[in-house]
């Protein structure tokens, strides 16, 4: 199986497992049991090594609250099942989290509807002061020894990824699937942007203005918060919220906005009226 077919699959349980996909009828759930057959996602999350952290999990670690730090929505990096597959050195399992749209584990809608009904309604100012150099970010926030970027790399591949014999953090090439687009991406991650799904300059207007750097920085690395996804889509996006834009692969729209709902809820940013409609 490809490797577009296989995260497709995985991010489809996803999707269902977030309750962006309604499967209460019998036969919706003959559907995608039917789609997902080919995968033994519990079987594959083993074998690549990637230990899939729940919002519970994650609930009690570090201040990056996480989707990462407190409620993780994590996707499951799958195994390959190619002779091609890239060889990988070895790596230690890794403990941070990843976007909803990629995990098999992660809050429900329910849970995300009670966060989405506890946020503040407020519209933006003006624009005033921000820099994004006042949010520290890809730092070693949760003492994995890797930055934010390594770590988000690392829980979002696909599969068994070459790592550099002399530093664990780098991947040097592997496989990634852009839930903004839908185009999986082979080879080198420095072709790769790590976004802030809420943007840095998002959080400001939110909120984040009033705080302390180690606050700000908190929030720059959580990976509640971070998705690898391809360079051009992350440019279309810009800083720009959930009422101003979204992606152009609607599979992910529920994502997005559950990962924006979770990252404002832990970190007490408000929305406005537009992206609350």
């Amino acid at each position: 199986m490809s490797w577009t077919g296989r995260v497709t699959r995985v991010g489809l349980l996803a999707l269902v497992a977030n309750g962006c996909i309604d499967v209460d009828s019998e036969s919706a759930q003959d559907d995608v049991a039917a789609d997902v057959a080919e995968v033994d996602v519990a079987e594959e999350v083993s074998d690549a090594g990637v230990t899939v952290i729940t919002v519970a999990d994650t609930a009690t670690t570090a201040p990056p609250a996480t989707t990462a730090p407190t409620s993780t929505t994590q996707p499951s990096s799958t195994a390959p099942t190619s002779s091609t597959a890239p060889t990988s050195s070895t790596r230690p399992t890794t403990t941070t989290s990843v976007p909803a749209g990629a995990a098999s584990t992660g809050s429900t809608g329910s849970a995300v509807a009670v966060l989405f009904d506890g946020l503040t309604v407020a519209a933006e100012p003006s624009r005033s002061g921000y820099d994004r150099d006042l949010f520290p970010h890809w730092s070693d926030t949760n003492g994995s020894g890797c930055d934010a970027r390594q770590d988000t790399l690392a829980a979002q591949v696909v599969g068994l990824p070459q790592v550099d014999l002399f530093d664990r953090c780098v991947i040097v090439e592997g496989d990634w699937y852009s839930i903004y687009d839908g185009v999986t991406h082979a080879g080198s991650p420095s072709e790769l942007d790590v976004d802030h799904v809420v943007a840095l300059a998002e959080a400001w207007d939110s909120g984040a203005s009033t705080w302390d750097r180690d606050r700000r920085r908190a929030f720059a690395n959580d990976p509640r918060n971070l998705v690898a996804v391809t360079a051009s889509s992350n440019r279309s996006k810009g800083d720009r919220d959930l009422g101003e834009w979204r992606p152009a692969q609607r599979s992910a729209w529920c994502v997005t906005a559950t990962m924006t709902v979770e990252t404002k809820a832990a970190h007490g940013l408000s929305i406005d009226p537009a992206e609350r409609d």
